[in-house]
């Protein structure tokens, strides 16, 4: 650049120059973002690491390359978290649907992103949390996060492009999550199930609605019992 050499290796035999590979752009990817070369006896700047490896060979100073990690993010926008089906449709006598369950789900509300047409979708994620009554009854919720590309008629995609302030008009993605609340701490056995139905909701060769699935666990598995812990199904 202005004339100078961009050889790190001064005075060498062999030329050293600094490259880079740009990754697939998603949400929420740890990342490089930024890169500094230092002398042996500097300090790396705040919140930089440095790469113990001197990259002169030849007879000057020595260098070392500086890096930056930070959270890779494209444009988003958040909307309030809220319940788009369930089941059963009506609560149990003694076991409701709590109305902050959404805001457990989904704590940063749905996030909709534009990503970039190389971006790779990232994987399904999958948490736990405890609700509290004021009766101090305990409820276990396991959830799977994951995105989807929202369809070109969805009735709010004008404001969300608006929201986002961006004039390229490419396809957009929405964080959802789907959820299991119990009163037993089943986590695992719930986070096989619901990455299950999150597999089976994209196959397109599904012969059954992805409902049947629901009904069946909620209505026909029997519960586990201490005398008879492991429930096979065939």
């Amino acid at each position: 650049m202005g004339g100078a050499s961009a050889d790190l290796n001064l005075f060498g035999r062999i030329s050293t120059y600094l490259t880079f590979n740009r990754g697939l752009l998603y949400g929420h990817t740890p990342a490089i973002t930024d890169l500094v070369i230092i002398g042996k006896d500097q300090s790396p700047p705040p919140g930089f690491k440095k790469l113990n490896m001197n990259l002169n060979k030849g007879l000057g100073p020595s260098l070392y390359i500086c890096y930056k990690i930070a959270i890779v993010k494209p444009p988003s926008v958040s909307y309030r978290a809220s319940v788009l089906s369930r089941y059963p449709k009506t609560n149990y006598e003694d076991f409701p649907l709590p109305e902050s369950s959404p805001l457990f789900c989904l704590p940063l509300g749905v996030c909709v992103e534009h990503w970039e047409s190389s971006a790779q979708f990232p994987l399904p994620t999958f948490s736990t949390f405890i609700l509290t009554n004021a009766y101090g009854f305990k409820m276990y919720g396991s959830a799977v996060t994951f995105y989807e590309p929202i369809k070109r008629t969805h009735r709010s995609l004008p404001r969300m492009w608006e929201d986002l302030g961006t004039e390229d008009r490419a396809q957009l993605h929405m964080s959802k999550c789907i959820c299991m609340l119990s009163r037993w701490p089943f986590f695992s056995a719930f986070k096989v199930f619901l990455s299950s139905l999150y597999r089976i909701s994209l196959s397109p060769g599904t012969l059954l609605p992805i409902e049947r699935y629901i009904s069946n666990l909620m209505s026909d598995v029997l519960f586990p019992s201490i005398s008879r812990p492991r429930v096979m199904m065939e």
